[in-house]
């Protein structure tokens, strides 16, 4: 009877002592993914704050205050240009002539001379013949004058309407 009480004890024990280290195999298992957890929260919140860091601040801005903002940026724009020209007719510049790819002659006169200059050939220029034609001449540079201020307002107006259009 002691022998078998004996035996159904050490039974009972080494079953309490499988079940005890099970519990604690499972603990540690338990600790070890809570840990693995935490780690892939860590990784996964780092990776989110950096998508978000990349994102632009439209898209934090409503909808309507960055339309605001958009036709503010584009009036800023369009002054900014207005003043640049103006300032540049003031100092004399030629800025329209800038934005213009190919300058256009004003002047059959000046056409000539742009075409020796572009092919580095010493040519003599026509001389005038008489007095008459060279008066006839500097009123054709006025003419052209006001013609190349004409064509400047022209291209600025079809430059600004352009612009218009873009925002629209």
């Amino acid at each position: 009877e002691r022998d078998r009480l004996a035996i159904e004890q050490a039974a009972r024990a080494r079953i309490r002592g499988s079940s005890a280290l099970r519990k604690e195999h499972l603990k540690h298992e338990y600790a070890a993914l809570v840990e693995d957890l935490s780690l892939l929260q860590r990784a996964d919140r780092r990776r989110r704050q950096e998508i978000v860091a990349d994102l632009p601040k439209q898209v934090f801005i409503p909808p309507d205050r960055r339309l605001v903002e958009k036709n503010q940026d584009q009036k800023n724009m369009e002054k900014h240009f207005e003043d640049l020209y103006l300032d540049g007719l003031d100092k004399g510049d030629n800025l329209l002539m800038s934005l213009v790819p190919e300058p256009v002659p004003d002047s059959p006169r000046s056409s000539h001379l742009l075409d020796l200059s572009a092919q580095n050939t010493p040519e003599k220029l026509p001389k005038p013949q008489n007095t008459n034609s060279l008066d006839s001449h500097s009123t054709i540079t006025d003419e052209d004058d006001s013609k190349l201020h004409e064509k400047r307002e022209t291209v600025l107006r079809k430059l600004l309407n352009r612009i218009h259009e873009q925002r629209d």
